[in-house]
């Protein structure tokens, strides 16, 4: 839909986060998805590959950081 309609291309899963606890470790996390496109198993897949742990933390980092040091193997694993 991107290709075809570009930055007006309609919405197929939204996600909130709600931080208002994050110094106790906590984040909320709500969202909406189109019924048409999605199910509510590949809408949860979408939403759990957004969960940031230490392994992402670690080669976000190193992309950031130090991009000709980042694996294309280790990106592949953690995903």
């Amino acid at each position: 839909m991107f290709k075809v309609h570009k930055e007006n291309a309609p919405e197929r899963l939204t996600l909130l986060h709600y931080t208002e606890c994050r110094e106790k470790g906590i984040t909320l996390m709500c969202g909406e998805y189109d019924s048409k496109v999605l199910n509510g198993q590949e809408a949860q897949c979408l939403a759990n590959q957004l969960r940031m742990d230490e392994g992402k933390q670690r080669l976000l980092e190193i992309f950031t950081n130090k991009p000709r040091d980042l694996k294309h193997k280790d990106l592949i694993k953690e995903v």
